[in-house]
């Protein structure tokens, strides 16, 4: 038992830096766990032992919960920025997303949620190993006051320790425009997850009608999460929809093909259109 124990510890350190999708590593951890598992069945096997099969087992268990939900905010992320007028069929995706990771915020939705609620909420979401990823779909959500009234005090409540975060979501709350377009152009707006950058952009563009900076801002993310479909996707956006100087060809046709590469049968046929003029 003590040596597939071993065995499951190196497998369990593979499986956690795994990408998400790749499930040999999982895989390889869940049947060496299952052998353990029969050993820890015996009468004579150790108790502490025992107690370590069980929280390896446990472990595995959140850390595939921790994969689906990533891969499930990506899809529907992706899905928002390529249709962003669907409004509601991305809000229940993510209500029902939340829900199967065990923090239902219907009630939230609803203007209905209490403020233990809240509080409760924001301490499961800060204790996840996927927290900033939580926080950034939370914000990615809250498209329009109403939401950002509703969602948003749960994401403040994570970052009180984050300047520039509390500060922004402050500004989310509020609706205050101007604190927004000044949070959007400083420096810290890179350190954020990629859909919080996208959404930082898109108030630029929209609310600030600043395409300027919004290009600056995903061009610069682009280069630090190369691989992020919703990044290029508003980039290529971002310059379909502007003028002279920020409309740069060249350019919108390498995005589209980055995004049509990564993304074969959901491409934004907006985009394609707008290259064959």
């Amino acid at each position: 038992m003590s040596d597939a124990l071993v065995e499951a510890a190196g497998l369990w350190e593979k499986a956690r830096i795994a990408e998400t999708g790749n499930m040999d590593s999982g895989n390889q951890l869940r049947a060496t766990l299952g052998r353990a598992a029969t050993l820890a069945a015996s009468e004579l096997a150790d108790p502490i032992l025992v107690a370590r099969v069980q929280t390896l087992q446990e472990n595995l268990s959140q850390d595939e919960k921790d994969r689906r939900i990533l891969a499930r905010l990506e899809d529907i992320h992706f899905e928002k920025v390529a249709r962003p007028d669907g409004v509601d069929h991305w809000r229940t995706a993510y209500e029902a997303a939340f829900a199967d990771y065990g923090l239902p915020i219907s009630e939230f939705l609803s203007g209905a949620a209490r403020e233990e609620q809240f509080e409760e909420t924001a301490r499961r979401i800060a204790a996840s190993p996927i927290r900033d990823r939580l926080v950034a779909a939370l914000d990615d959500c809250a498209q329009s006051i109403e939401l950002c009234q509703r969602l948003l005090p749960i994401a403040r409540r994570v970052e009180e320790k984050n300047p520039w975060r509390l500060q922004y979501f402050d500004a989310r709350i509020r609706n205050d425009v101007a604190a927004l377009l000044r949070l959007g152009r400083q420096p810290e707006a890179l350190t954020q997850p990629p859909s919080m950058i996208v959404s930082v952009a898109e108030t630029l563009r929209v609310t600030g009608h600043d395409n300027l900076s919004a290009a600056r801002l995903l061009r610069e993310a682009q280069l630090l999460y190369p691989a992020d479909v919703g990044i290029v996707r508003r980039l290529a956006l971002v310059i379909v929809f502007s003028d002279g100087e920020y409309r740069a060809r060249d350019e919108l046709i390498g995005l589209s093909r980055t995004a049509l590469a990564a993304r074969p049968d959901d491409h934004d046929r907006f985009v394609h259109a707008r290259l064959a003029t």
